[in-house]
């Protein structure tokens, strides 16, 4: 399998080596994952040279939800169109969604805290190879982090 990708996070240590040393490379499959959870997790606005790349997602971070049913299908709608948008070595994105509430209890200062979790199925078709791919993200929301 052909390793022409940059590995993130990037380690310039061995770059600046004696003799030009290499970056740390990764697979076309593996570059495409770590892009993906790069857009889940930049709010758009945040990058410099284009500030539609991300995922809308975080609109909806500290929303009130009125309609649970429309506050999903909005989430969907928001990550699918950022993949289609910004990964174009996939084809044909489907995106199987599931979330649900976590209710964490904190003895020490008598606190509870409810956050989302999502769990983001990505069905897709590798451009390059035709291959079929499936990978899965888990994010938390209220504040928004990731697994």
């Amino acid at each position: 399998m052909k390793q022409g990708y940059y590995k993130l996070p990037l380690d310039f240590s061995h770059f600046f080596e004696e003799g030009g040393g290499q970056m740390n490379k990764c697979s076309e499959l593996e570059s495409i994952d770590q892009h993906i959870e790069m857009l889940l997790t930049t709010c758009p606005g945040e990058h410099h040279f284009d500030s539609d790349f991300g995922c809308r997602i975080w609109d909806l971070d500290f929303q009130v939800i009125a309609s649970f049913e429309q506050w999903e299908k909005q989430f969907k709608q928001f990550v699918r169109d950022s993949i289609v948008r910004y990964e174009t070595r996939l084809a044909d994105v489907a995106l199987d969604i599931h979330l649900r509430e976590i209710v964490k209890e904190e003895r020490s200062n008598c606190s509870i805290t409810v956050r989302k979790r999502a769990d983001i199925y990505v069905t897709a078709r590798l451009i390059s190879t035709d291959e079929p791919v499936r990978l899965k993200y888990t994010l938390y929301l209220g504040p928004l982090s990731n697994e």
